[in-house]
């Protein structure tokens, strides 16, 4: 297990009991605590670093859900014009989520039967060509939370509240992934 703070390996621990065999967690001292994940990182973890090829596609299990967090690293390429993460359920895109470095904008967007449903665009541009990432996409109850190396930089509504419904992971774009966790 490898234990990661701030968005960079902090520690690795050799646990002796199966994951399914934990239940709670303990933090203390002075720490603020914003996520804590748990995730089976058996059937999503690549052999290498670096060989998620892209365009990535993967299945979320189960679905969104409140509480859970899809994990992406990797490298912007020192090209790029533009990323895209998508968050997809049967008929549309649930999180449309773009930083685009020609215009230095993200774009939040959804879709439903290939229509726009909302476009939300920011010039809060947390991200740098040429320069490693970790992307934390949140679900809550109402939204999407964002979160850049660890900082929240963009939230977005849920437009589609079927949240179970949400099962597939899309990124395509000038990256170089390193990780993937749906």
């Amino acid at each position: 297990m490898i234990i990661s703070a701030n968005g960079k390996p902090f520690s690795e621990y050799k646990h002796r009991l199966p994951f399914s065999h934990v239940n709670s967690i303990c933090v203390g001292g002075l720490v603020e605590v914003n996520l804590i994940a748990f995730q089976d990182l058996a059937t999503h973890h690549a052999a290498t670093p670096g060989s998620f090829r892209v365009p990535y596609k993967s299945i979320i299990h189960g679905g969104l859900q409140p509480g859970k967090a899809i994990i992406i690293q990797g490298v912007i390429s020192h090209s790029a014009n533009r990323i895209e993460l998508n968050l997809r359920h049967k008929t549309g895109v649930a999180f449309y989520y773009s930083p685009r470095f020609d215009t230095n904008v993200v774009v939040c967007k959804s879709y439903e039967n290939g229509k726009k449903v909302k476009d939300k665009r920011s010039k809060d541009m947390p991200f740098e060509l040429g320069k490693p990432f970790l992307v934390t996409i949140y679900c809550t109850h109402q939204r999407y939370e964002v979160f850049v190396s660890g900082k929240e930089v963009h939230t977005y509504k849920h437009h589609y509240t079927k949240l179970e419904d949400i099962d597939v992971l899309e990124i395509s774009g000038d990256v170089q992934l390193s990780f993937v966790q749906p």
